[in-house]
């Protein structure tokens, strides 16, 4: 048996992994994080996108999906398949990422009542540039 001080060495590298892969799974990507920090009511948003996500995992859970393909490209042999699958990765990665704006969207500049005069997505999402660059420039290279 290793003395206890080798065992808690590598310990905490082992945990490190375990907290990373739990981090991913949860969709904590650095662009998500960037998000969060410039969307209003950004974490409310993640929250409902998470929770519908969960309700259709049966179909797909997007975030799942990320870290799955990142583990596939990651594994991948050929670079023309490594390639493909993190062309993947990034667009799943985005419609998350858009997914999130969206809810932030609907939770604080979207009104109902006076339809008409009510801002579309899209016009909202270009007067924000930096929620813009965010989902498009996301990509897990870095994360």
């Amino acid at each position: 048996l290793p003395p206890p001080q080798q065992q808690s060495k590598t310990q905490p590298l082992s945990s490190t992994k375990d907290e990373s892969t739990e981090s991913l799974l949860r969709g904590e990507f650095n662009a998500v994080m960037a998000l969060l920090r410039i969307l209003p009511k950004a974490k409310l948003a993640k929250k409902s996108c998470d929770e519908v996500l969960d309700t259709l995992a049966h179909m797909q859970n997007l975030r799942q999906s990320i870290y799955q393909m990142k583990l596939r490209s990651d594994q991948a042999v050929s670079e023309k398949s490594r390639t493909h699958l993190q062309h993947r990765t990034t667009n799943y990665l985005q419609r998350y990422c858009l997914l999130i704006a969206f809810a932030s969207y609907l939770l604080n500049d979207y009104d109902d009542k006076n339809l008409p005069n009510t801002m579309r997505f899209e016009n909202w999402l270009e007067q924000r540039a930096a929620v813009n660059n965010c989902i498009y420039s996301a990509t897990l290279n870095h994360d």
